[in-house]
């Protein structure tokens, strides 16, 4: 990683990862050392692309790490249906985050062998995905180079097929690299909690539920549920969603 940054990179890719040394509880975004890395990096201004993991089935039955960061866009695989692969890791991490963040596909994907200059076959894993998403990021940033790594990563999650409703399977879905590069920043309204552009009665149904801790908002839900931007969901979000809705006379 020091050595990309040194030479002004703006990507890093990584299919390697660890699991032998730790305890899931290590997994919490803030442990392992290659996540700690990952962390810096993302601080240093490079977008860092990591596999999930291929470790669903087995004893470990998570991701790995550094793909708990934080920041990352950690990555799992599916196939050419879309469907997700059953080696592919699921999370959450250990903290409950979802994880991964979006799939691409990672099994029996063409991709160059280690048998000559000429020689391309067909692997799976995602540590096949993972780079066909680094390779997104770089298309996205040649876009938009001035974008920073949080808005690389909100573009590309947030155009994903399965952003209204994530979860520990597909993360935010299958990357869509079109539509992240027409990603329009203002997507994440103060209030609109289901993303659908509109304020209503289930977005006041969904913040009375995080605020009764039914639901546990994944990032960009928490975004929009917080009306008053004091870091906190509470009685106070809505009873401001709800003047919004009256006032504005939408939804009610």
């Amino acid at each position: 990683m020091e050595w990309g940054d040194s030479l002004g990179a703006d990507v890093a890719s990584a299919s390697l990862g660890y699991i032998d040394w730790y305890e899931f509880s290590d997994l919490n975004g803030d442990s392992a050392v290659t996540t700690i890395a990952v962390e810096q990096t993302y601080k240093n201004g490079i977008v860092c692309v990591s596999a999930a993991g291929n470790e669903n089935g087995t004893n470990w039955g998570h991701i790995i790490a550094p793909a708990d960061a934080e920041h990352v866009i950690s990555v799992g695989a599916v196939d050419t249906n879309g469907v997700i692969s059953s080696f592919s890791s699921r999370g959450p991490t250990y903290d409950g985050r979802i994880k991964p963040e979006v799939v691409a596909r990672g099994v029996y994907t063409h991709c160059a062998l280690a048998g000559g200059q000429t020689s391309y076959g067909y692997k799976s894993g995602t540590s096949l995905s993972t780079p066909l998403v680094a390779g997104a990021v770089a298309v996205i940033l040649s876009a938009h180079p001035d974008w920073t790594p949080d808005m690389v990563r909100e573009a590309m999650m947030m155009t994903a097929s399965n952003f209204r409703n994530p979860n520990n399977i597909y993360g935010w879905g299958l990357i869509d690299v079109m539509a992240a590069i027409d990603y329009d920043f203002n997507t994440i309204k103060p209030g609109d909690i289901d993303f659908d552009g509109r304020f209503l009665v289930t977005d006041i149904v969904k913040l009375v539920r995080i605020v009764l801790g039914e639901v546990n908002p994944h990032e960009f839900e928490f975004q929009a549920a917080d009306m008053d931007d004091d870091d906190a969901i509470n009685i106070s979000d809505i009873m401001i969603l709800v003047n919004k809705i009256l006032n504005d006379g939408n939804g009610i």
